[in-house]
Parts: C-alpha cells; structure tokens; sequence
C-alpha cells in the first residue's frame, strides 16, 4: 500500500470568507473593536488536482483558468509526478 498514490481534482477559490470562530479575539475592558469589512467570496473558481499517498500530498497542480483537463493534461501531470 505504500507504493499506491491517489490523485483529486477540486474546485477551490481565491478567497474564502473567514467563519465567526476565525475572527474571533481576546480584548480588554475598554478597548475598542477591531474594524470589519464586509468582503465577499469570489467568484473566480480554479482547478486544483492533488497527488498524494499514505504520507500526505506529493504535489499539487493549479490549472490555469480556461484550461479543460483532457487525458493529454493528465498524462503531463503524471509524467511531472514520476520525476
């Protein structure tokens, strides 16, 4: 099983809003709020494709946008693997 490495395709975007539980911070009495701006998620969405075995991810791929992942895209990612 070691010698078995798996590979994803995901969508992921150039910004992801922060949670509630993320900005949340300690601040003494009397001190004044941090200031918030509203931002909004992205709309530009990329391809990534993870490489990865039992130790974690080898390597990672971002598909440039506009790009359609064919088998001929997969065999250059696979070829810059076995290196």
């Amino acid at each position: 099983m070691q010698n078995v490495v798996a590979i994803d395709v995901t969508w992921i975007r150039d910004f992801e809003p922060e949670w509630k539980s993320q900005s949340s911070e300690w601040r003494g009495k009397g001190s004044s709020r941090p200031k918030k701006f509203k931002r909004a998620q992205s709309n530009v969405k990329q391809m990534m494709i993870f490489a990865y075995d039992c130790k974690g991810v080898i390597m990672t791929d971002r598909v440039p946008s506009g790009t359609s992942v064919t088998a001929a895209y997969y065999r250059q990612f696979l070829q810059k693997l076995r290196r």
